[in-house]
């Protein structure tokens, strides 16, 4: 509602039942801490408020809770995996079917190991 922090001495139920009729700074918020961001996480149903901070150039993902498909959960623990803000992933897939992956070991393709192209030839 302010697009600034929220400190120790603010009044949280204050803030709370302001917002209820105050306009949403969004793009304020976003814009001051875009600078410092690595990745927008947006929880919740849809893609808006990410497509929104898509702007900022800045990485967004969006968790899109009530969509049809797992397809935006998956893109999003993908993003917080790789940026190193979730470091285990078990707890987002415990209730999916599929099998171990370790995603650092040497790739294996038709029983050969699988090689980078040689770029500088």
């Amino acid at each position: 509602m302010t697009a600034q922090p929220v400190g120790p001495h603010d009044d949280l139920a204050v803030l709370l039942r302001a917002q209820i009729v105050a306009p949403v700074r969004f793009w304020d918020a976003v814009q001051r801490v875009a600078g410092a961001t690595d990745l927008f996480c947006e929880a919740g149903p849809g893609r808006g408020l990410s497509a929104l901070a898509a702007a900022t150039g800045v990485p967004t993902a969006a968790t899109d809770t009530y969509g049809p498909d797992g397809v935006a959960r998956a893109e999003t623990a993908a993003a917080l995996w790789a940026c190193a803000a979730v470091p285990d992933l078990t707890a987002c897939y415990a209730d999916c079917p599929g099998r171990p992956m370790d995603p650092w070991r040497e790739r294996v393709f038709a029983g050969a190991p699988l090689r980078s192209p040689d770029l500088r030839a």
